[in-house]
């Protein structure tokens, strides 16, 4: 009976993992690639880089504008539901962008509602891998998010080929229909109660007052805004100035490599970020697997992959041929890909994992809000100075930036023989409504 409980939970743990590996390579997919379609949209819309570059910027500062209430959706419903409806955000906004030709609308379509729907499915995906797993926590949650260096790979040369054979309209009509994929995979996470909660909530009477409802609700989102955990608001600061110049290269590298090197085609220039993308999966499959080796090297390879970041970033006006781009881009997508694998097991050492979602949705917020500012204030400076190389420079110190916001608080922290990779931290504390035990051995 043990053996074929233990086989059941591998079986769900194995589809939950393959299931957050296509949702996360698929909303990645935007990212990825509208710094492509720019190229494509320019002219027939005609319009300026300035105002196209908003649609990115609406894009990345809503994904984190809205992952406070996605934190705090997923605690209520859980991470199926979440999922779920953020599969059909991002699938019906797509599919409606390739409708209108009118810049504002696109804002909407192709900008605020994929922020919105990619929150909802990173989060919750997030979350999930980092409940259902302990031991391989790292590998797990390193491995998902391989799903979006693939699509740093593949969609800049996909988009690329589908907007010269069917025009950008006809290349987003068709991503659409590839972002249903992510419906089938948000019904293979699967919801169950654990014991914990069932208790809690045999013991409690369930009471429908709407006054008593709203109350919990702001109370649990006010829970999740503050917070007296030491280095909360060093790493949310840390993260506005990494949102400033975190979507910097996919979104402009192919229009500064087009005007810098006249005469070389779409798709050459598209392939640069597809050689991100592949160091992307490098990065992620070698620091994923480092990552395990010692407690303490997530928050290492975060470090060194935020500063390396930064320093590719100010190589990159350098570069004086294709073979130069293709080579710092390939670095970059290295460094990138360790920087996001380490990432949430840093946050689940440094700050406890019952506490995850309130720190993940109190740094995408902040990560948000310098994402929806970091576009289109770039494109400006570049505009005013005419030199397109403040765009990188720029980049380069928001990632130093952030580095030196939270140097304060990792010099001055202490960790005690006793420090566990779980221990809790003061704060909010965490109603599992779903997975089994996070001591599951796998």
């Amino acid at each position: 009976m043990e053996h074929t409980k233990r086989d059941h939970d591998r079986y769900w743990k194995t589809v939950a993992f393959i299931s957050c590996f296509m949702s996360i390579m698929i909303f990645n997919s935007f990212t990825e690639t509208y710094g492509v379609l720019y190229i494509y949209m320019r002219e027939p819309l005609q319009t300026t880089e300035y105002k196209l570059s908003w649609i990115g910027s609406l894009m990345s500062g809503f994904f984190g504008i809205t992952s406070l209430l996605t934190s705090v959706l997923v605690e209520r419903v859980g991470s199926r539901y979440t999922h779920l409806l953020g599969g059909l955000v991002l699938a019906s906004s797509v599919m409606v962008s390739s409708l209108t030709s009118s810049i504002y609308v696109l804002y909407l379509t192709l900008g605020v509602l994929p922020g919105v729907g990619s929150s909802l499915v990173f989060i919750s995906s997030t979350v999930h891998l980092n409940r259902l797993f302990s031991r391989w926590r790292p590998l797990a949650a390193g491995g998902a998010t391989i799903g979006g260096a693939v699509a740093g790979l593949v969609w800049p040369q996909l988009i690329s080929s589908l907007a010269d054979a069917f025009h950008w309209w006809g290349a987003l009509l068709i991503h659409g229909a590839l972002v249903l994929h992510m419906l089938p995979c948000a019904l293979n996470i699967k919801h169950k109660r654990n014991m914990t909660t069932i208790q809690y909530h045999i013991a409690v009477p369930v009471t429908w007052d709407s006054k008593v409802q709203k109350e919990a609700l702001w109370k649990r989102f006010r829970g999740q805004v503050t917070t007296k955990a030491p280095g909360y608001n060093s790493f949310c600061l840390s993260y506005f100035f990494l949102g400033l110049g975190i979507m910097s290269f996919p979104t402009f590298i192919p229009d500064y490599v087009m005007t810098s090197l006249p005469g070389h085609t779409s798709s050459e220039v598209a392939l640069i970020v597809s050689i991100s993308g592949a160091g992307n999966i490098l990065g992620r499959c070698l620091f994923s697997v480092v990552a395990m080796l010692h407690p303490n090297f997530p928050l290492h390879i975060s470090i060194t992959a935020t500063i390396a970041c930064g320093l590719i970033n100010v190589i990159v006006v350098l570069c004086q041929n294709m073979n130069d781009f293709y080579i710092t881009g390939g670095f970059y997508g290295l460094a990138f890909g360790g920087f996001s694998v380490a990432w949430c097991p840093m946050l689940v050492r440094l700050f406890g994992l019952e506490n995850l979602p309130k720190f993940l949705g109190g740094q995408l917020l902040m990560q948000g809000i310098g994402s929806l500012c970091g576009p289109p204030l770039l494109s400006y400076l570049a505009d005013v100075s005419g030199q397109n190389e403040i765009i990188f420079y720029t980049t380069g110190a928001s990632f130093i930036s952030s580095f030196l916001v939270v140097l304060p608080f990792l010099l001055g922290r202490q960790c005690g023989p006793g420090h566990r990779d779980d221990c809790p931290v003061a704060g909010v504390t965490n109603q599992a409504v779903e997975l089994e035990s996070i001591d599951s051995p796998v």
